[in-house]
């Protein structure tokens, strides 16, 4: 059977609350500090491609070096390509970044909903043929 089969049985047995074993999963990478030799050194140029290149370089960094639980799909995802109608409220938010080669950031919201008048700044969205 194949390993990554065999770990997603294993999670999924945990979450089922039927345990076989303690789960170990390692998600909380500095990856800003972990490109020692160019393992994580994207080298595509078009936007769209070097995303999917990190995340493909950090899987397989991960795998190579922490493997630990870890699950590798066998397929990619990608994100869909849509218009925003927004729904009225967009994000106001307030930024504070500590380590500007880290793109872990911390984040105030802005209470946009104070009253209960403020409830008609929502929208239905619109589709983008109209």
């Amino acid at each position: 059977m194949n390993i990554h089969r065999e770990k997603a049985e294993l999670w999924q047995k945990m979450n089922d609350l039927e345990p076989v074993r303690p789960m170990v999963w390692i998600n909380e990478i500095p990856w800003h500090e972990m490109d020692v030799d160019n393992e994580l050194t994207i080298k595509s140029r078009h936007k769209w491609e070097q995303q999917q290149e990190m995340l493909m370089r950090r899987e397989i960094y991960q795998w190579k070096h922490l493997p630990v639980d870890m699950v590798v799909s066998d397929y990619i995802t990608c994100s869909l390509a849509i218009h925003s109608t927004e729904f009225g409220i967009v994000e106001n938010v307030e930024t504070v970044q500590t380590d500007s080669t880290s793109d872990i950031v911390s984040r105030y919201f802005n209470r946009q909903i104070t009253e209960l008048g403020d409830i008609e700044k929502n929208q239905a969205p619109k589709s983008i043929t109209q």
